[in-house]
């Protein structure tokens, strides 16, 4: 994950295609790249791999989205810990739970699900 002054400041390969690869990216600001642009997604990515070739692009404003508003999170290593007591603790009988406050996996569907089962198995134990 690179600077919130890099127009793209996450990529990652996803599966490869024949010869190529796939990959996503992420920037801090949708407002700085177009991101159906071919020349500008691979200006950007060459920042990180000079001699990175750019075949095609697809891409989608997630935080534009009526149904999203958002991308997943992208957190530095431990940037929750300030609040990971407060985020695991329950509120009467309210508990949290999402990938958003997953510990592995966070903004993923995995993450949700690891999540649920740690609040479940302690409301499981507290009612024992």
């Amino acid at each position: 994950m690179g600077s919130t002054t890099s127009i793209l400041n996450f990529f990652q390969f996803e599966y490869a295609v024949g010869e190529d690869s796939l990959i996503v990216a992420f920037g801090p600001d949708a407002t700085r790249i177009d991101i159906t642009d071919r020349d500008a997604v691979e200006h950007a990515l060459q920042e990180w791999i000079p001699d990175l070739e750019v075949l095609d692009v697809d891409g989608h404003d997630w935080v534009t989205d009526p149904l999203a508003g958002q991308t997943w999170p992208m957190l530095r290593p431990s940037q929750l810990a300030p609040v990971q007591a407060a985020a695991s603790a329950a509120f009467g009988h309210v508990h949290l739970a999402g990938s958003d406050y997953a510990e592995g996996w966070a903004g993923f569907i995995d993450g949700a699900i690891e999540s649920a089962m740690a609040v479940s198995n302690r409301i499981l134990r507290s009612l024992s």
